[in-house]
């Protein structure tokens, strides 16, 4: 699968496997992810922080720990802070410089995607990142 042609956020592409490092995306965008994003235009107290949606209230199996959750609508939100040793990549990513990302996140995500090789020219577009979380 190519992160790039997932109709979803760059948050599910390029942020989320901060998170799980001992996982794939098959285990993780399963049916019942929604999406990810960094912020919530909506909880502004979760700006720059790794808020994955789900549509059941099952926690993901991250390898981080869980700082807060709430609902809206129909859905779950699982709100994580972003792992200290990605925070620089982290900050490239927002800013669109991927090319920037260190070698360990490189390979995280590599892991991640089950490639060998990801494109990482995609800019972050922080007004698909403020969708609001809605059924």
């Amino acid at each position: 699968m190519n992160p790039i042609n997932l109709v979803c956020t760059n948050t599910t592409r390029f942020i989320i496997p901060m998170l799980f490092s001992n996982s794939n995306y098959i285990k993780i965008l399963n049916k019942d992810f929604i999406d990810s994003y960094s912020f919530d235009y909506y909880e502004p107290i979760y700006d720059n922080k790794i808020i994955i949606v789900r549509s059941n209230e099952e926690i993901p199996k991250t390898d981080h720990i869980l700082i807060s959750t709430y609902k809206r609508q129909n859905q779950y939100c699982f709100v994580y802070n972003v792992p200290d040793n990605f925070k620089k990549d982290y900050e490239y990513i927002l800013r669109g410089k991927c090319h920037l990302i260190s070698k360990i996140y490189y390979n995280v995500l590599l892991k991640f995607w089950n490639e060998t090789e990801i494109f990482l020219t995609i800019k972050y577009n922080p007004i698909r990142e403020m969708y609001r979380v809605t059924e």
